[in-house]
This record gives structure tokens, sequence and C-alpha cells, in this order.
């Protein structure tokens, strides 16, 4: 397969959010429960070696950017609605969040830099919670932003044994993330006020610049036997990778690496989220707010569903009124929610 070739900085944006596809299975099955622990191995092993990112001194940097307000998040607050791709039908709020709740997992893509995107996912994550007694499901959050190896940390963090200055040191989360953090804060407020469950999705950032850099051909050994399964054979979803090249200027960098390396995080955020479902006492719920392109149907859902038997939702959001359809690719999404373009009062 060929894809175009893209910018610099277009790779970092795809490496840290955009979407990943599939190309052939890499080594068949290795062991649910162990291949986070073995990721996260790893990335330990490969710190070393791992390239470190070219950045041009003209580039923008997100640590740059003036910080936003702490509540951005929730002065953000749209009215909105839901639309149902499959027959093209609108549904009222509570409706639409009825037929979300139904799922075991919903996949809520996301602009990473997108204040409206986040009020989203609070704002979901707010109404599942409620929904936990109906649903018989016990709710959690998984986080792309927050990556494997910081899992003991966050724990710690939603416990209230560390404080926030401590927690972000600890996983990283300016230098393996980079985005602000009041983005993420109201979703971590809100799993500590409900005692919801907060799972690290992200695959670790030296796993990811280290098949990016050589692919997975430039592997050792040991290192291709500590991936999860790899399902690279997804024409559909190689068809979006390529489109999202389209039109960016060519670089040295291999796109078939890149698009194997997108492969590895979306693959590793199933691992994860598959690992927590099979642990099913009580039956749990997961929405995961990851990146738009990670959270298509033939990302993350159908790659969670290859692991275990379970109705994953792919869903993204748009900012319109509810006299026009979204532009909304129907094949690679099941769900749009709606939001007004201006915030207002609900």
């Amino acid at each position: 397969m060929r894809a175009h070739r893209c910018s610099p900085l277009l790779l970092v944006t795809l490496l840290l959010g955009c979407g990943a596809s599939t190309k052939a299975q890499v080594n068949g099955h290795i062991g649910s429960h162990q291949a986070s622990d073995e990721t996260v191995r790893l990335a330990a092993a490969s710190a070393a070696t791992a390239p470190e990112p070219v950045k041009k001194p003209s580039e923008p940097t997100r640590a740059s950017e003036p910080p936003l307000e702490p509540d951005a998040v929730l002065h953000a607050q749209r009215l909105y609605v839901g639309y149902r791709l499959r027959d093209r039908r609108w549904l009222e709020r509570d409706d639409f969040i009825s037929e979300l709740a139904t799922a075991q997992t919903i996949c809520l893509g996301e602009q990473h830099d997108s204040v409206v995107d986040h009020f989203a996912e609070l704002e979901l994550l707010k109404r599942l919670a409620e929904r936990q007694p109906m649903s018989g499901r016990r709710l959690a959050l998984g986080l792309e932003s927050i990556e494997t190896p910081g899992q003991a940390a966050l724990g710690r963090y939603l416990a209230g044994t560390s404080n926030e200055s401590s927690f972000r040191q600890q996983v990283g989360f300016a230098e393996r993330w980079g985005f602000d953090f009041a983005l993420t804060r109201p979703l971590l407020d809100v799993a500590r006020q409900r005692n919801l469950d907060v799972v690290a999705l992200g695959a670790p950032g030296e796993l990811v610049k280290r098949v990016a850099a050589v692919g997975l051909d430039g592997l050792a050994a040991d290192e291709r036997q500590a991936l999860p399964e790899l399902d690279l054979d997804n024409s559909e979803h190689y068809a979006a990778f390529n489109a999202a090249m389209t039109g960016h200027p060519a670089s040295d960098a291999d796109p078939e690496n890149v698009y194997e390396a997108q492969v590895v995080r979306d693959e590793v955020m199933a691992e994860v989220t598959a690992g927590y479902l099979r642990a099913a006492h009580p039956a749990r719920q997961l929405l995961v707010a990851a990146g738009r392109q990670h959270c298509r149907r033939d990302a993350i859902p159908q790659r969670i569903s290859r692991r275990v038997p379970t109705r994953a939702l792919a869903v993204t959001t748009w900012l319109g009124n509810a006299d026009q359809a979204p532009e909304v690719d129907a094949t690679a999404y099941d769900y749009v929610m709606v939001l007004e373009p201006s915030s207002q009062s609900r």
C-alpha cells in the first residue's frame, strides 16, 4: 500500500490524536491481560533508543499557547441534540443519552484542543453516570491523554493521596500529551466526585516513536512479541488515513511507518479497554475520550469488539443547528452529538 507523504507537524498531530487503521495481523494473539503490561515494559526498554522528534524553530508549540482559564470547559457549555446516522434521525437530548447508555463502550471522538469537545465529554460522563442504576453497569472513563504507565499515578490522584502537581509530573502530562490540563481536569473532578474508575489508555510515547521511526519490520523479535494483536488489513480505515495525508507537503518520514504507529495506538487503547471490560464484576461500561480518528467505527470500536463480545459505539461531535443534517461520514460513526455553535445557558 502507498500513502501520501506528510509534513513533520502533521505527523506529530497524527501520532497524538487522529486515528489509526488496519493492514494484516502481526504475531497473532497476545495474552489479553498481559498485553498492556508488556507494552509498558517495551516502552521502558525502548526509551534509550527511541528517536526524539525533530522540530524546526519556526514550528508552533502547544506549550507556547496562552493557558486556558480553569473553567474554560464549563464556560463552553452548549445546547445539544443527537443524530443517529444509520437512519438520519434526530434525537432529543434524553433520548440520545438513553440510546448511548445501552452500549457497553462509547467512543467519543474529540479535537484535542477544543473546549467544546471536552464539554461534550464532560456532559456525556455526567449523564451516563446518572443512568448507572438503570443500566446495571459500573461506569468508567478511558483517557487517551494519559499513557498506560501512568495508571498507578492516576489511581493515587483519584484517591486523593497525591495532588495535581505531583500527578501531572508523574505522568509527564505536559511533555507526553502537551494539551492544556484545564481540558482534562473537569473530567477527573467528576470521576472523583462520583467514584468512577478512570483508565489510562494511551500507548507509551516511546513505543509509538519507535514504530514510527523503524516500522514494524524494524522491530526486534522481543519488541514485536510485546505488541498486542494488530489488525492491519482494513481498507476503509487505510483510505481514511490516506485522505488525512492529502494536500500536505512531503517529508522524509515514511508514512507507512506512521500508519503502523497509529495502528499500535488504536490497538493498545482497544486492548486496555477490553481488559477492563472483561473484569465484569460488576458489569462495566466505558466512555472512551480519544481523538476523532481513533473513535471511527473501524478504529477503536471494532478493535474492542474483536477482543470481547460487546457493543461499542462510534460517536463524534458537530457544531451546528438542528435544521441541517451534520456533515459526518455515516460509514465512520454511529451517532453525532450536535452542539449549537454559541455558548448559552440550558
